[in-house]
């Protein structure tokens, strides 16, 4: 595991500016990522990627496996899926039993925003 502790947040806001919508800004932000992580693995020399945004029934699989395997292929990489959401219940056990945090969004600000903001979603469409 390589672990990037550089959140490139202009990136990503160049990335999905003018797509803030669910659909639109997650399908930029998993390429994004996605890109990176093939970009680092080939220069790596690792053969297969994969993310951990496999595991959460809050994203769309298909979407991710789609980008991932275009991103991997631009590279010279494979790219690893497996339902990872088999094992979300009993990751959240876990969790729960070892006290450890268990964040309830994406990672990104629109969706810590939809998160604690109970009217962002209405707002959001014009609402």
């Amino acid at each position: 595991m390589i672990w990037e502790p550089d959140y490139d947040m202009p990136a990503y806001f160049r990335a999905v500016a003018g797509h803030e919508k669910f659909g639109e800004r997650c399908a930029r932000c998993y390429d994004l990522r996605l890109r990176a992580t093939a970009r680092t693995a080939s220069e790596r020399g690792f053969g297969v990627i994969t993310t951990t945004l496999l595991i959460s029934p809050y994203q769309d699989q298909q979407l991710i496996v789609a980008v991932g395997e275009e991103a991997a292929a631009e590279f010279g990489v494979d790219f690893f899926f497996e339902n990872f959401r088999r094992g979300w219940s009993e990751r959240g056990r876990l969790a729960k039993e070892h006290n450890l945090y268990r964040q309830a969004y994406c990672g990104c600000i629109f969706s810590e925003w939809e998160r604690y903001d109970q009217n962002a979603s209405t707002r959001q469409r014009g609402g």
